[in-house]
């Protein structure tokens, strides 16, 4: 799907659990946003801290820098968006708890071709996530959908053994255990019931979800070919 012209604004979903929004920025804000993502500074994400990460992910770029709402001004042209949702948060119904984050973050995030991420939960970083997409087009053949499990799916952090020492970034930050390699577990509960439903990464959609929530990102196809799923992605802390 292809998004140009000034369309407007529309919540078409807003249940406990997710609210979704299209054409939520007007179109010179949006090219403001884009062209501030071509000129940042990106990193490749490294494997083995981020646990949500699993060895097999493919190739995701971040930018290296995280911004916060309760830090600004930015001085770039994210700003228009951080205080777009700011504001769309105050005045409207969303599936976000009240009064339980006093800040958000923002960084893009960018998917290649074969790139995914596997199934998780955000309740131990704050009170929900949002996902804002701002790639010029994507088709339904690309992959790439934002995959959420049925809200009965629960997702329970496993203690470590005594003498365990928790030295990834989920045991350090967050005192979350989480697994490397044998993953029955994970599996067992992901799979419980087995069903959910499925978001495309529409251009100038925004996502928002609770933490509770298990959900992961799907596999950009290969026909994406250069094609990349980019996204201003952060949390509400």
């Amino acid at each position: 799907m292809f998004i140009k012209g000034d369309e407007k604004m529309e919540i078409i979903h807003n249940d406990e659990n997710i609210t979704i929004v299209n054409n939520f920025l007007d179109q010179e804000t949006l090219d403001k946003i884009r062209d501030q993502s071509e000129c940042l500074r990106m990193q490749k994400l490294e494997l083995g801290d981020d646990k949500v990460y699993k060895m097999n992910v493919g190739d995701i770029y971040k930018s290296d820098r995280k911004y916060w709402s309760n830090k600004l001004p930015w001085n770039n042209n994210f700003e228009p968006f951080i205080y777009k949702l700011i504001d769309f948060i105050k005045d409207n119904k969303t599936c976000l708890p009240k009064n339980q984050f006093e800040k958000i973050s923002c960084m893009l995030h960018v998917y290649l071709s074969g790139a995914e991420l596997s199934w998780h939960r955000d309740g131990a970083l704050g009170g929900g996530a949002y996902s804002f997409y701002i790639h010029d087009e994507w088709r339904h053949t690309w992959g790439g959908n934002l995959l959420i499990a049925d809200s009965s799916t629960k997702m329970v952090p496993q203690k470590p053994m005594e003498g365990t020492s928790m030295e990834d970034m989920l045991g350090k930050s967050y005192n979350v255990r989480s697994r490397t390699w044998v993953l029955k577990d994970e599996s067992d509960m992901t799979m419980n019931p087995g069903h959910g439903r499925y978001f495309a990464p529409i251009p100038n959609r925004l996502m928002i979800t609770t933490g509770e929530i298990v959900h992961k990102v799907e596999r950009v196809d290969q026909s994406a070919g250069e094609n990349t799923r980019r996204s201003l992605t952060g949390f509400f802390a």
